[in-house]
């Protein structure tokens, strides 16, 4: 059947729907979870959960993303950034300046480190976390074996970004 050239495509709602509260929005897409835009901590999908660093002060919230009922709340001192990786959750304090390690089995913090300046957010690869250290220009490399800063680097500019090695 022809589709006249005045019919709009078919879309999908937009993610970035205004709202007066952060929310995750469970929906069709490709990881099985869409997560609203309006969330500045972010989302980390973990096998079958998913991880928020929102809710107040520095809560760490577990989802499950089939019945979308909260499964563990973690208090963490401050958060700026998640991200998953070697059976982990790692949340950035950012003015903190520490990274907090949480078991992804017992959903208890198992590491704090001490980066010695703030961070901006943090990305899981190659067997460590980066965190990124916006404006000083900085990364910092901490092993996930010894959960201690193995190097910081200097980048430049104002780094951001994503890796890609879970």
């Amino acid at each position: 059947e022809l589709v006249p050239e005045t019919t709009p495509p078919p879309t999908e709602p937009p993610i970035d729907t205004p709202s007066a509260q952060p929310e995750i929005v469970f929906g069709p897409t490709a990881t099985g979870v869409r997560v609203g835009a309006l969330i500045p901590e972010g989302v980390s999908l973990v096998t079958d959960d998913a991880w928020w660093g929102g809710g107040d002060g520095g809560t760490v919230i577990r989802l499950d993303p089939v019945t979308h009922e909260v499964e563990a709340e973690i208090e963490v001192p401050g958060r700026s950034g998640i991200d998953h990786g070697a059976g982990s959750i790692w949340v950035g304090t950012g003015e903190g300046g520490h990274i907090v390690r949480i078991d992804e089995d017992t959903n208890e913090i198992v590491a704090t480190i001490d980066l010695g300046m703030p961070s901006t957010s943090g990305h899981f690869a190659f067997g460590s976390l980066w965190a990124i250290h916006n404006e000083e220009g900085l990364v910092s490399r901490i092993d996930a074996d010894t959960n201690e800063v193995v190097a910081t680097i200097e980048v430049g500019g104002s780094p951001r970004g994503e890796t890609g090695d879970h």
